[in-house]
């Protein structure tokens, strides 16, 4: 049984929460030291690539552009300053030049260091040690690098000013793509995914945990859209290419 079928029962919820257990993810052991993530790095098709380079921030700000066009309404609607926290900001590129008072967690000191040069104020990396409010709070591909979601999203929760919004981004590991290449889904590849979640759960754990769910996109961008990708997937015996709704973000309100 390939690892993407195992769906195991996790913890039980919060004690504020009902009591039963859900499965929400399936977890498993990260074998990779998150301390050189942003370095250099071999990606499922073999190319290297520095995390750090400009070509990176471009695909980023790419893969990013529904988010970054919601936070930008949010500003331009909003009568006073937002407070946004970005959790696992990396290097800070999701901020560019936008307005509002911005604040980063990250635990790699390359990228934090790149991400106080964006204006990002940075707090300390464990959440339970976050005392402010924020108006926005983004998680772009930081919630399946957790080993404990259950015990971050309640912080998360806490932290989330009423009528806030969570934007939340993490791979699909029941895509169609995910069944149909099994252990060859390219998402495995990244050993610090710990927290596998799947579109279904994920519905099922914002909700629970107190969010309701606005939105869900899947972000393609076109110049993935290629021939190349189509025939592997035809082919179906190599690694599984990038395709729709391997990502999936979620667009969320307290």
């Amino acid at each position: 049984m390939s690892l993407v079928q195992q769906l195991n029962p996790h913890r039980p919820w919060s004690a504020t929460m009902k009591r039963e257990t859900q499965t929400y993810f399936t977890p498993r052991e990260a074998s990779q030291d998150y301390s050189d993530y942003w370095g250099t790095v071999t990606d499922p098709d073999g190319k290297r690539r520095q995390r750090l380079s400009k070509s990176d921030r471009d695909n980023f700000i790419e893969l990013t552009e529904g988010m970054w066009s919601f936070v930008v309404t949010a500003i331009e609607k909003s009568k006073t300053q937002l407070a946004f926290l970005e959790v696992g900001c990396g290097p800070g590129w999701f901020r560019g030049g936008l307005d509002g008072r911005w604040y980063g967690t990250e635990l790699n000191d390359d990228a934090e260091t790149v991400a106080k040069s964006f204006g990002y104020r940075m707090l300390k990396p464990k959440l339970s040690d976050i005392t402010g409010s924020f108006d926005v709070i983004i998680m772009h591909h930081v919630i399946e690098h957790m080993p404990d979601p259950i015990t971050e999203i309640c912080h998360v929760h806490r932290i989330l000013k009423r009528g806030g919004h969570l934007l939340l981004a993490t791979p699909d590991f029941a895509s169609p793509c995910a069944k149909r290449f099994g252990d060859r889904y390219r998402l495995l590849h990244d050993k610090t995914h710990c927290s596998l979640f799947t579109n279904e759960s994920m519905h099922r754990f914002l909700r629970d945990f107190g969010f309701r769910i606005l939105d869900v996109q899947y972000p393609f961008p076109d110049r993935y859209a290629t021939a190349e990708n189509m025939q592997r997937w035809l082919d179906g015996t190599g690694v599984s290419p990038p395709w729709p709704g391997n990502f999936m973000t979620f667009y969320c309100r307290k």
